[in-house]
């Protein structure tokens, strides 16, 4: 490893260091799942590094408009562990919008985390609906592989699905239900990145907020 102008470079390969705020115990492996894949996709432009384990917490205490504690509870604990962390480096606020428009909560909590942090550089993404909706936009990827069968439909608006978890229930092979802690680690390795950009928005965004952040 080698300095280089405060950016840490192994191999020519820009690493991000990057501490992740997620709201699900299934995310806290999903994300480490989805950030090496997106590292090993981009080819040497980056890598992603996550800083400990990601940090949970309770989506509608995190959003609370009358109240930041939770907030700034989060931002400050994820600055600490980024603390001997060279950059570049960053924060990844990765909920799932539910019922919530990401064009208006994303930004909206982006201002707010800015305001309890504003030298260390930070991103929100909202998965529109579920972060399961971005299994069924890669759903090419799931064909055949951990319990889903061979043949799978194609979700051309798949932020558009209403519980996205449920719909991933009913694909499976029967007497399968799908659940967040045992199965979206292991979902997320294997969904397809590519379509899953074509179809879906806000994976759309998740993956220009990492580029950003590496920026």
């Amino acid at each position: 490893m080698s300095l280089d102008s405060e950016k840490l470079v192994v191999e020519d390969t820009l690493v991000l260091n990057l501490c992740c705020i997620v709201e699900g115990k299934g995310e806290v492996g999903a994300v480490r799942v989805l950030m090496e894949r997106l590292s090993t996709e981009s080819a040497g432009k980056f890598w992603v590094n996550l800083v400990k384990t990601p940090l949970r917490t309770n989506k509608y205490r995190l959003i609370k408009r009358d109240d930041d504690t939770e907030l700034a509870k989060k931002i400050r604990l994820a600055v600490l562990n980024l603390r001997d962390c060279s950059s570049p480096k960053g924060i990844l606020i990765l909920i799932d919008a539910d019922d919530d428009c990401p064009a208006e909560l994303g930004p909206e909590l982006l201002c707010r985390a800015r305001g309890v942090r504003s030298d260390v550089p930070i991103t929100v993404v909202l998965a529109k609906g579920e972060f399961e909706a971005w299994f069924l936009a890669g759903i090419e990827g799931l064909r055949g592989k951990h319990g889903f069968p061979p043949e799978l439909p194609v979700f051309e608006n798949a932020e558009s699905v209403r519980d996205a978890k449920g719909k991933l229930s009913e694909l499976l092979v029967s007497n399968h239900v799908y659940k967040p802690t045992a199965d979206q680690a292991s979902v997320t390795s294997v969904f397809d990145l590519s379509t899953a950009r074509e179809r879906s928005p806000s994976f759309q965004k998740l993956c220009r907020a990492l580029e950003g952040l590496v920026r």
